[in-house]
């Protein structure tokens, strides 16, 4: 099976997330996971490292930080796969950011130009769609929206790609490169 591969923004706080009991079928995202996606290039035959560490060093920038407002199902309420936070302060950088890199990062390793808006956001739980649990998963995302405002700071750029050694407690995602942002 080929890992998928992307670029994020690593995401740390100062102070832990307090997520509600889980609804079934959910699993939270370990902390060392948590991200904003500024690139996604899916499934590769080959590990993009030699072709994107120089390129990442390039994007090194000052930090960013946002502040989280607002829990949501995601792709779409009725048939989610995630419980992501998304961003109100701190939201137009980000959405710089992705927009000024994300195609050059897709065309360094030929890939087409992502059709999708720039939606900034961090993931905090992943789940398998299910239309019949999605009135207990947008409770849960409400719950978590208790929590909100809370506060991410972005301190490192990576490359990033499954971790096929993780046990359940640890970490998902490795990072191959990694540029700490000043």
């Amino acid at each position: 099976m080929q890992p998928n591969w992307f670029v994020g923004l690593k995401a740390v706080s100062p102070a832990p997330l307090r997520c509600p009991p889980l609804a079934e079928g959910m699993r939270l995202l370990h902390l060392e996971d948590y991200h904003v996606t500024v690139a996604f290039f899916g499934k590769l035959a080959d590990d993009p490292t030699p072709l994107l560490a120089e390129m990442l060093h390039r994007m090194r920038r000052p930090r960013l930080s946002a502040t989280a407002v607002r829990a949501v199902l995601l792709p779409r309420p009725a048939w989610a796969s995630v419980v992501a936070l998304c961003f109100g302060e701190g939201n137009a950088e980000l959405c710089s950011f992705i927009a000024t890199w994300r195609d050059q990062l897709r065309q360094q390793l030929g890939l087409e130009p992502e059709s999708r808006s720039v939606l900034p956001h961090l993931t905090v739980v992943r789940m398998k769609p299910n239309q019949m649990l999605g009135a207990s998963r947008q409770e849960w995302a409400t719950a978590l929206q208790q929590q909100l405002p809370h506060r991410f700071e972005f301190v490192q750029l990576g490359l990033y790609t499954w971790n096929e050694r993780a046990a359940p407690s640890e970490p998902r995602y490795r990072m191959t490169v990694s540029v700490d942002l000043l």
